[in-house]
């Protein structure tokens, strides 16, 4: 993370690829407060570099619902950022395709937790 902060910057897309595996790890280490900040720096510099319509945005967006917030009982935010990954998604892929499937099932699980069934029925 230093080496390419110091050789790229924070606004480049291999930092905000450091940022984003950094989250995995800690993730994985359940520091979830830690993971949330790093992949939601991630985000924030594909946001810039890509826009919305990018898959690394999609990508992003997903990691910090399905990981992150859904961690941390932040059922709310998860939702929003499935919903994003979806819009995304949806546009670069079309409704049949793979990512799409697994964001109607991130997007089930959290609606049914939230007790919105009749959209986790939706979505499922």
């Amino acid at each position: 993370m230093d080496i390419r902060l110091e050789l790229f910057g924070v606004k480049h897309e291999k930092t905000a690829d450091s940022y984003h595996l950094l989250g995995d790890t800690q993730w994985k280490m359940n520091d979830f407060k830690s993971a949330l900040q790093s992949r939601q720096r991630a985000l924030d510099i594909r946001l810039e570099l890509c826009g919305e319509k990018h898959e690394m945005t999609a990508n992003s967006y997903h990691s910090l619902g399905t990981g992150t917030q859904w961690e941390r009982n932040d059922l709310t935010s998860a939702l929003q950022s499935h919903q994003r990954a979806l819009d995304i998604r949806l546009r670069l892929f079309g409704e049949k395709h793979e990512k799409i499937a697994n964001i109607y099932r991130e997007l089930e699980a959290t609606q049914s937790n939230l007790n919105k069934l009749r959209y986790a029925l939706q979505s499922h």
